[in-house]
């Protein structure tokens, strides 16, 4: 795994976080939701937060109502759940890090490997909820009744498979055995070939020498 210890960041003294104010932090939620509904951050408005706020909770709770929004509709439903999410985070007191331009490319670089399995990973997970519609309930229902009513079925295909896999270790035992066997049938007949090549040899050049020897006479 790479590195990914970031470079030493340089240090400045921060400045104490300023406080905010329910309004604000109201008016930061009607922009996030506004961003959600609308696609893009909207130029300030002079419209009071209460009614925008109004306005947007009924587009919201109208697009909720379609079944092609119900990631927005499970947001509304769990919004107390991720309350600690949506709140608006306080800066920290003290001194803080900074990074220059340098500093960050070269961590970010550091991190190349990891972000392009993330990049992968989140393809995979877009694929999951889009096309497999993991997260939608009737589906999700209908994947577990098919997983138990099939466990049966795949428990058995295990099963024939592990008694399938131990037959094909047996012939190939045997298989070997009958590959060694006729490996030492080849062996030992080429032996024997071998010696009677040889005793041919030497009979054929004793009857040469006796033809020799009688016409020598």
């Amino acid at each position: 795994m790479s590195d990914t210890t970031p470079p030493p960041p340089s240090t400045s003294t921060a400045q104490p976080a300023p406080t905010i104010t329910p309004l604000t932090s109201a008016n930061l939620r009607v922009a996030a939701l506004s961003h959600l509904i609308h696609g893009a951050t909207p130029s300030t408005s002079t419209t009071p937060a209460l009614p925008r706020l109004s306005c947007i909770l009924s587009t919201l709770s109208a697009l909720s109502g379609e079944s092609a929004n119900k990631p927005i509709a499970r947001l509304l439903d769990d919004w107390d759940a991720y309350a600690d999410l949506l709140a608006p985070l306080a800066e920290a007191q003290g001194a803080r890090q900074v990074w220059d331009a340098h500093q960050q490319a070269s961590y970010v670089l550091s991190l190349h490997a990891e972000l392009h399995d993330a990049l992968h990973a989140l393809g995979a997970v877009e694929t999951l909820v889009d096309q497999r519609k993991v997260l939608d309930p009737a589906s999700s229902r209908s994947l577990a009744r098919s997983v138990e009513t099939n466990a049966p079925r795949l428990a058995s295909a295990q099963q024939r498979d592990a008694e399938a896999l131990q037959a094909t270790s047996a012939h190939n035992a045997r298989l070997t055995d009958i590959v060694a066997r006729w490996s030492n049938y080849t062996s030992t007949l080429s032996q024997a070939f071998t010696l009677l090549d040889e005793q041919v040899w030497a009979l054929e050049r004793h009857v040469a020498a006796l033809e020799r020897a009688q016409a020598a006479s």
